[in-house]
């Protein structure tokens, strides 16, 4: 007990604790410090794929926080945060693309929103009830929908080189 309490004041504390460590190393696996139009397909694979690898070590924790954030208000503030952490992140990767030529279409914030939460809508459901699916599968699909998102925004000088 002396030393749970001399770094923790309760439960709720170590929850939190397990939770940003859980979601920092889904940030850091999912999210490039900086977005290159030229590598985007290759940034976007890596991220997804990165993170349904975290999401998957790290199910058994992401699985017991489940419960614990519908009953704490203080978790459920906490993931809000987080999450709107990413959407900001990637809204401002999207209006930086747009400032670059490409022609993203609809609300930066609506999509990303979307973008995001399909993602982590999947690979929730990926860890609790289609554990048969190999990573690379859903990782692939999960590609497919973003790329046939935001790929088709991009410059058209940049797409007939690479010969779309």
């Amino acid at each position: 007990y002396g030393t749970f309490y001399k770094y923790f004041r309760n439960k709720q504390d170590v929850l939190e604790a397990v939770m940003e460590e859980v979601y920092a190393q889904l940030t850091q696996a999912g999210f490039p410090d900086r977005v290159e139009a030229s590598h985007l397909e290759d940034q976007i694979l890596t991220g997804i794929t990165n993170y349904l690898k975290v999401y998957w070590k790290n199910r058994q924790i992401l699985l017991a926080l489940q419960p614990a954030s519908l009953m704490s208000p203080r978790i459920r503030r906490f993931i809000g945060e987080m999450r709107e952490r990413d959407v900001q992140w990637m809204v401002r990767e999207l209006n930086n693309l747009s400032l670059q030529g490409w022609k993203i279409k609809g609300n930066s914030e609506v999509l990303s929103l979307a973008m995001l939460h399909t993602v982590d809508g999947v690979a929730q459901d990926w860890i609790t009830r289609r554990q048969h699916l190999p990573l690379e599968r859903v990782a692939e699909t999960l590609c497919e929908i973003w790329f046939r998102t935001i790929l088709p925004s991009r410059p058209m000088q940049e797409s007939r080189t690479r010969g779309n």
